[in-house]
């Protein structure tokens, strides 16, 4: 055998070795993406694509902070599949070809830039055992269309270098605009794209003809999106939620204080060697124009997480494999330079492997988490019906029901709540979970930025086999949320009223729900009058409140009792809509207790009138 021969040979061997482990790590990464828990991100925008594929309109009809592409992508898929979590197992999946997607972009700009089988390789390794980048590409979230879009853009751009194709720079141009609709972060890549084009143009590597080809393809997809804003009239909305709402974001963070430190307990050789890296292929004279240009996208979207105020692991997810070819690079490089043999080669590889892999594979065979958030979906489904509302604030089981409120996440303290409040003269300033609550009763109800007790829900709401999730009681039909204050002292919670038809009389079951707000002194009762469409009061009933057993005077702030009375119709009462008055009153003075309702307005003749009933 030759020199060249078995310098051929070798090559092919490592290639091989490499290529087995990309292989080993996609399954390994098919098994994680099958087996890991969700993310509350990925119902959020599982729930968007549900909202969009019943009619509704993003950022006018409900909130969010996104751009739309991925919900419509998916809205046909949840028509097919239907409402269930089989769609969001399937969902799944797609991420998890998408991800291999990204792995295969980035072998072709590896070996483009290179020159080099063996950096691809290596390049995809490195990106495949990348935690941070795995944890959030096996994920339902747009970053994972957007990164792979904003990769193809650049492939193309490198091949209209080569080739001078202007087909390949339009194609480039609308790869980069349709990653921008995925997710308005590309709008970092289309900054970097600007130095590039300035130095191509001075250079003569970019015409002012292919540079116009860039610009008219990335702005076509952009225009329609503003037309189908204006049409739709949400661009004001848009322009609030997607971009206003995002400029409290963009204050500079310090790498030192932020608390990055898993990321380099778990890759700590790979952000070794990316800076090293990065900074050899910029200086090194013997890197192609097209590798430089390729490690220069990559610091720049690594630098631009600096300007985010919290940064997460989503956000470094489009740096992560550009910068793993210039370390598949240095790699290589190194290799050569020091002509390492086949068994130091494999033993880099395994040096860089073992940190992710004992992060990952435990974690691709466990389904415990996954299991139990799927269960609640399920829950939560089949125990509704599609008229149902639901609160669930931290997006933890609502998939495919309605919410209370045009902000149905970001509602916790300085959240999207606040700040859309804030530079909005206070729109949604009335926001109150407790009144939504009481006035659409929904079905079910988290936990989340809710003290149950404290909103008088407790007595309407039981808890359910998971954790953080309630359902309303159902014991009666008629049952009825509200809030009012009777002179500090006691809250009157809900109602329920029956018609109750016998023999000889018709009887109404009147259940009233109450809270203590302060200790009492006295002990204080509760009247019920049944009042008809002209006035005058067919029924009445004066009893103390939960009798002598538990008068008001022993009860402790915060105790809720519930209470039964029935009241006898008299006879010749006609059929009509009649209203039921109560309130309460101290016993020996007959005075009654002030009532205000929830904005603080007190009542008149402090009584409280409850939904009117029709007597059959």
């Amino acid at each position: 055998m030759t020199e060249g021969e078995s310098v051929s040979a070798r090559s092919t061997a490592r290639s091989s070795f490499l290529a087995v482990t990309v292989i080993v790590l996609c399954l390994l990464l098919l098994l994680y993406s099958a087996h890991r828990w969700f993310d509350h991100d990925e119902f959020e925008h599982i729930h968007s694509a549900w909202y969009v594929a019943n009619g509704y309109v993003p950022y006018s009809d409900f909130f969010q902070n996104h751009h739309p592409l991925l919900w419509y992508s998916i809205a046909p898929l949840l028509l097919v599949f239907g409402s269930n979590i089989e769609a969001v197992m399937v969902l799944r999946i797609a991420m998890f070809g998408l991800t291999i997607g990204i792995g295969g972009v980035t072998y072709l700009l590896a070996q483009r830039v290179t020159s080099s089988r063996e950096t691809g390789l290596l390049s995809v390794m490195l990106l495949l055992s990348m935690v941070m980048f795995l944890e959030k590409s096996v994920e339902v979230r747009p970053d994972v269309p957007q990164v792979l879009l904003g990769l193809i853009s650049v492939y193309l751009l490198l091949r209209h270098l080569r080739t001078g194709d202007n087909r390949q720079i339009a194609l480039s141009g609308l790869a980069a605009s349709l990653s921008f609709l995925f997710l308005q972060k590309s709008i970092f890549l289309l900054a970097a794209y600007v130095p590039i084009f300035c130095y191509g143009l001075v250079k003569r590597k970019f015409t002012l003809r292919s540079s116009l080809y860039f610009v008219v393809s990335v702005s076509l997809p952009m225009v329609l999106f503003l037309g189908y804003l204006l049409i739709s009239g949400a661009l004001d909305d848009y322009l609030l939620t997607n971009w206003m709402l995002h400029v409290g974001q963009l204050q500079p963070f310090s790498p030192l204080t932020h608390p990055l430190r898993s990321f380099a307990t778990q890759n700590a050789l790979f952000w070794l060697f990316a800076p090293i890296s990065v900074v050899f292929v910029l200086l090194d004279s013997k890197t192609s124009r097209e590798l430089k240009m390729v490690a220069f996208l990559g610091a720049a979207l690594l630098l631009s997480v600096l300007l985010l105020k919290r940064p997460h692991r989503q956000n470094f997810m489009f740096a992560v494999p550009l910068l793993c070819i210039a370390v598949g690079y240095l790699i290589r490089r190194a290799r050569a330079r020091f002509r390492l043999r086949g068994v130091y080669t494999g033993l880099l590889v395994v040096l860089f492997l073992i940190q992710p892999l004992a992060f990952l594979a435990p974690r691709s065979i466990r389904s415990g988490l996954r299991d139990e958030q799927l269960a609640k979906v399920d829950f939560v489904i089949h125990n509704s019906t599609d008229s149902d509302h639901i609160y669930d604030g931290d997006i933890q089981f609502n998939l495919y029901r309605r919410d209370l409120h045009y902000f149905w996440f970001s509602v916790g303290e300085n959240k999207g709540l606040d700040t859309y409040n804030a530079i909005t003269a206070d729109k949604y300033g009335d926001y109150d979970i407790c009144e939504l609550i009481r006035a659409q009763q929904p079905r079910f109800i988290s936990n989340y930025e809710l003290r149950l007790a404290r909103c008088g829900l407790r007595p309407f709401y039981e808890e359910t086999p998971f954790s953080g999730l309630f359902v309303r009681n159902v014991r009666q039909e008629s049952e009825q949320l509200l809030w009012r204050n009777l002179g500090d002292a006691v809250a009157l919670l809900g109602y329920a009223v029956e018609q109750v038809s016998g023999q000889d009389e018709e009887r109404l079951h009147v259940t009233l729900w109450w809270q203590s707000l302060a200790e009492m002194d006295k002990d204080y009762t509760v009247f019920i009058h049944v009042v008809a469409e002209d006035g005058r009061v067919s029924a009445q009933e004066d009893t103390l409140l939960l009798s002598r057993q538990r008068p008001t005077s022993t009860w402790r702030p915060g105790d809720t009792a519930r209470q039964e009375c029935e009241l006898t119709l008299p006879d010749g009462t006609r059929p009509g809509s009649y209203t039921l008055r109560t309130g309460l009153y101290h016993w020996e003075s007959g005075e009654r207790l002030p009532v205000v309702d929830e904005r603080g307005d007190r009542l008149a003749d402090d009584v409280i009138h409850l939904v009117a009933e029709p007597i059959q």
